[in-house]
Order: structure tokens, then C-alpha cells, then sequence
């Protein structure tokens, strides 16, 4: 369990908080699917920052996890433009 959560995982999922927060629109979308956007722009950003950057910089971790979290909704929205059913 601590492999899993280091501090720059840690700072990754608050990056990716963050920055899915920012971008988020309760009104469009409700509060269910602004939580569920939320939840996976901070699965995202872990993910992208631990398979790109060493755990050596976690400041690293959290910036890169702002950006990967605004960049989920933007591929949220492609999906739901494509398949409205499915989401």
C-alpha cells in the first residue's frame, strides 16, 4: 500500500482534484456527473504523471496533475459527443 500512494502520487491526485475542479460545470452536466469527471481527471492525472515523470520532483507531480485533469474533461466531453447513450 505504500508503493501505491508516495507523496507524488498524492500530489498527483490533488493536482488532478484541482484541475478537474476548475474545469467542471455542475449546471451542464449535474452534480453525479461532475462527481464522476472529478473521480477520473484524478485517476488521469496519476496516471499520466507516474507513467511520464520520475518520483524524484512530487511539485512535478502536482503541476502536471493540474494539466491532465483539465485535459480529462476536454476527452469526457469528445465522448459524450460521440456516444451520448454509452455515457
Amino acid at each position: 500500500m505504500n508503493e501505491v500512494f508516495t507523496l507524488s502520487n498524492c500530489f498527483a491526485l490533488a493536482g488532478g482534484f484541482l484541475g478537474s475542479l476548475v474545469v467542471s460545470d455542475y449546471r451542464r452536466y449535474g452534480v453525479m456527473l461532475t462527481v464522476t469527471f472529478i473521480i477520473i481527471g484524478m485517476v488521469f492525472s496519476a496516471a499520466v504523471t507516474e507513467y511520464f515523470f520520475t518520483q524524484d520532483h512530487p511539485w512535478l507531480f502536482a503541476g502536471a496533475g493540474v494539466f491532465a485533469g483539465m485535459a480529462s474533461k476536454s476527452l469526457l466531453d469528445a465522448f459524450k459527443a460521440t456516444a451520448p447513450k454509452l455515457a
